[in-house]
Parts: C-alpha cells; sequence; structure tokens
C-alpha cells in the first residue's frame, strides 16, 4: 500500500482492486450519474460498509469475498 500526504496534511493510501470491478463501478457512475468520480464511489461504499460494522461490533462478520 503507497502512503502519500496531500498539503491539506490528510493522508492517503493507494489501493488495488481487480479491473473487472472498477470496469463495473465505471460502468454504474456512468450510468448513475450520482457520483463525480470512481473515488467517490469507492470512499462512500467503504464508510458505509464500516459504519455497519461498527454498529454491530458484537457480531463477526462473515466473508465477503469479491466473485468476478
Amino acid at each position: 500500500m503507497t502512503r502519500r500526504k496531500r498539503r491539506s496534511g490528510t493522508r492517503f493510501a493507494t489501493i488495488s482492486l481487480p479491473t473487472p470491478l472498477i470496469e463495473e463501478i465505471e460502468r454504474l457512475i456512468v450510468e448513475l450519474r450520482y457520483w463525480p468520480t470512481k473515488t467517490d464511489f469507492i470512499r462512500e461504499a467503504v464508510v458505509e460498509k464500516l459504519e455497519r460494522f461498527r454498529k454491530k461490533p458484537e457480531e463477526k462478520p462473515k466473508s465477503s469475498a469479491v466473485k468476478q
């Protein structure tokens, strides 16, 4: 994971995702026109997932491997 710091002081990291997953995200962005960028879509998806598991700390998450 690559880490870098922006001028604002916020730290960012680079991650890799399978190309088919990125292509599906790109199709959704074009089709729904809700998110302006892939980054916005992915950030929102990660935040939603984290919020879901923060609410239920007693439950262990099931393995959710990405199906391609």
